[in-house]
């Protein structure tokens, strides 16, 4: 088991790793590393099988909506995209006010990712963060197997339900994924690129 937490204050940062095995005193005093304690490993083994449910969940949507699109065509992602599209735009004024977003700078309409993706167990970080350009890179995705099955999920469901929460916000500009796991590439990157 393994995991670093840094904790900023302000005069400066805490830094903690916790290891199955502590090491001699090294040159690295910087970091703390300290054995995990029964309540912590226990809340990894959870963490990693809600990742694993939501990843097999994700799967089964992924299966279910390939067999319907194989015997019905593409309408019915036209269909799902247009009830997603609604669910956005119904959730954006509640994250407006509880995330408190600025419409205006894509540093803060990027807290809608970060929220999604602590809900969903996503692993990532934001490489770019302009006012107009922000840029995240996402590690980890225990979805991805199921994006693999329909890569439609992420490309058209997903983005569907960003594009009404942007829109619901009053976010002018656009939103893309450049990569995508499940597509072949090292990680999924989510570009929002604003309007002047």
């Amino acid at each position: 088991m393994g995991g670093n937490i840094t904790e900023k204050f302000e005069h400066g940062n805490h830094t903690c790793e916790f290891v199955d095995e502590v090491a001699p005193l090294g040159k690295d005093r910087e970091t703390i590393f300290i054995p995990p304690t029964p309540m912590q490993k226990l809340t990894t083994q959870l963490e990693d099988l809600l990742s694993d449910v939501r990843g097999e969940g994700f799967s089964m949507a992924g299966i279910i909506l390939s067999v319907l699109a194989a015997k019905y065509g593409d309408e019915v992602y036209d269909e799902v995209e247009k009830v997603m599209y609604d669910y956005g735009l119904s959730r954006a004024e509640e994250f407006k006010n509880t995330m408190k977003i600025d419409p205006t700078d894509a540093r803060s309409v990027g807290r809608i990712f970060d929220l999604e993706d602590s809900l969903h167990g996503i692993k990532g970080e934001w490489v770019e963060s302009g006012k107009k350009r922000a840029v995240k890179h996402e590690y980890f995705c225990p979805l991805a197997v199921g994006a693999a099955i329909c890569p439609e999920l992420c490309t058209r469901i997903a983005a569907a339900v960003e594009r009404g929460t942007l829109d619901g916000l009053g976010v002018k500009g656009t939103f893309s994924f450049g990569k995508l796991i499940p597509k072949g590439d090292p990680y999924c990157e989510v570009i929002l690129e604003l309007d002047d």
